[in-house]
């Protein structure tokens, strides 16, 4: 199946985007548009696109929520490999590839709400990683992979 974008030497100039956005619900709202617009301008396939546009749902969620953040950032990314998302904030650091799995055996209703987004980014996400850099986290989520399996 040929590649939905443009050959190398012309990717590099088209297919990276990225944008900041107030810490709230409108903003993660917004994200969201501005992700959707740019997968849908990117020719990325629909089951990637909605794998992407979960994960950052859930990532963007928790930044507005636990966080702290005032602003955060959102760079979105594609190439013939996949699709990477980094996401940065100006929140209490927080590094999400360290958590703990949770506790899935256990039957639905006995679960606490809530606790699984950072399991769910994990299960769409061939790689994660954080890094604090001076006063902002970022954490990239890559590859999303363009061809179903």
């Amino acid at each position: 199946m040929p590649s939905p974008f443009p050959p190398p030497a012309a990717a590099a100039k088209a297919i990276v985007r990225g944008r900041s956005f107030p810490a709230t619900r409108e903003g993660e709202t917004d994200a969201q548009r501005f992700a959707r617009d740019t997968f849908a301008q990117l020719g990325v396939p629909p089951h990637a696109m909605r794998a992407a546009l979960v994960a950052l749902d859930e990532a963007a969620s928790n930044i507005v929520k636990y966080a702290g953040a005032t602003r955060f950032g959102l760079a979105i990314s594609a190439s013939e490999q996949g699709i990477k998302l980094s996401l940065s904030d100006n929140g209490r650091p927080f590094d999400p590839t360290r958590c703990p799995a949770p506790d899935v055996s256990r039957h639905l209703a006995a679960r606490p709400i809530g606790g699984l987004g950072i399991h769910i980014i994990r299960a769409l996400a061939h790689e994660l990683s954080y890094c604090r850099i001076g006063e902002k986290n970022r954490f990239r989520k890559t590859g999303v992979k363009l061809t179903e399996s």
